[in-house]
């Protein structure tokens, strides 16, 4: 099994790394993928939270006009809502699955921030309900 690939991001003169890819909920999803060169995960993402907005800096894509609506920050990517979770201290190793003793979690609201907590494994990833 291959590791999958961490997103980027840039926040607050932080560099930070994410196995949380806000790209996945973007509408034309599918036409992006078509237009990346072979990677894991299917493209290579930079992020950059600027002003409480999250942008979309660098996609390595083969076209150019894919978006038109590019700022001086980047994409706005106001598609995203959810949370992007950033591991924090030292890991603790289980299974596959690199646990850290904390998370940074950042929730965006249509791509501005709008809550920032430090939370648990347990907390950022809670278990998924089992079936009846």
């Amino acid at each position: 099994m291959t590791n999958q690939s961490r997103e980027l991001f840039f926040y607050k003169g932080m560099r930070l790394q994410s196995y949380d890819q806000p790209l996945n909920s973007h509408p034309r999803l599918t036409e992006i993928l078509m237009e990346t060169p072979a990677c894991i995960g299917g493209y290579e993402r930079t992020w950059g939270i600027e002003n409480n907005n999250l942008y979309l800096v660098d996609l390595k894509i083969h076209s150019e006009n894919l978006f038109s609506d590019v700022s001086e920050y980047g994409l706005f990517a106001d598609w995203f809502t959810g949370n992007i979770n950033f591991g924090q201290g030292d890991i603790k190793l289980r299974g596959m699955h690199n646990r850290y003793e904390k998370y940074l979690s950042l929730r965006f609201e249509k791509g501005v921030l709008a809550e920032k907590k430090v939370l648990t494994y347990n907390e950022a990833y809670p278990p998924e309900p089992e079936d009846c």
